[in-house]
């Protein structure tokens, strides 16, 4: 069978690089550093939408 995954995409709020693909169900809070502007920044990977987030049905 077919199934629809959605891929979820996070960018940074300070510089808005992408710096997070997120596939499947999950969820919590992750600190990562950005690869561009170098600052430490928490994720929330819930699947709400907000400000910043993509959805792509793959």
């Amino acid at each position: 069978m077919n199934e629809v995954k959605i891929e979820v995409i996070k960018r940074c709020p300070n510089c808005n690089w992408r710096v997070l693909d997120k596939i499947g169900a999950t969820s919590g809070v992750v600190e990562v550093k950005c690869p561009n502007c170098h600052r430490r920044v928490r994720i929330d990977l819930s699947l709400r939408r907000g400000r910043g987030i993509k959805y792509r049905i793959a």
